[in-house]
């Protein structure tokens, strides 16, 4: 399943070349998140999902204002993790400027591991079902 988020790349991205630094790729990626779980009310009170792993690999810059398509695809649901892949393209260039992975895991508010919830996996597979 694919959702996608469009970023304008701000002054506050970029470095003193006007490129923006690579840690704001990892922000970007974190923003397309929040949108899909703002947008199909994925709220998990008591809950929450760090990361335990990213990458990135980039391709082509993103420059001051120019403006980037986000792709996020859930690749995995496992019992306590979440694996979600991400394209980054410079829509104002047409090129691909990166692409990654950020795999997340399930804990509890006293920084336990937990499952994640069948009610919240069951949303995920009926939004994966639709695309």
């Amino acid at each position: 399943m694919s959702f996608k988020y469009k970023y304008r790349i701000s002054w506050v991205d970029t470095d003193a070349l006007g490129v923006m630094h690579f840690s704001n790729f990892f922000r970007i990626c974190e923003k397309t998140e929040e949108e899909f779980r703002i947008f199909y009310k994925l709220d998990t009170p008591g809950i929450s999902f760090p990361r335990v792993y990213a990458e990135c690999n980039y391709k082509y810059p993103l420059r001051f204002l120019e403006i980037a398509e986000i792709t996020m695809d859930i690749k995995e649901i496992g019992k306590k993790h979440i694996k979600m892949e991400f394209q980054i393209f410079n829509e104002t260039k047409k090129r691909l400027s990166a692409f990654g992975n950020i795999v997340i895991v399930a804990i509890n508010d006293k920084f336990e591991p937990i499952d994640i919830p069948d009610w919240y996996i069951n949303k995920i597979k009926e939004i994966m079902e639709k695309f």
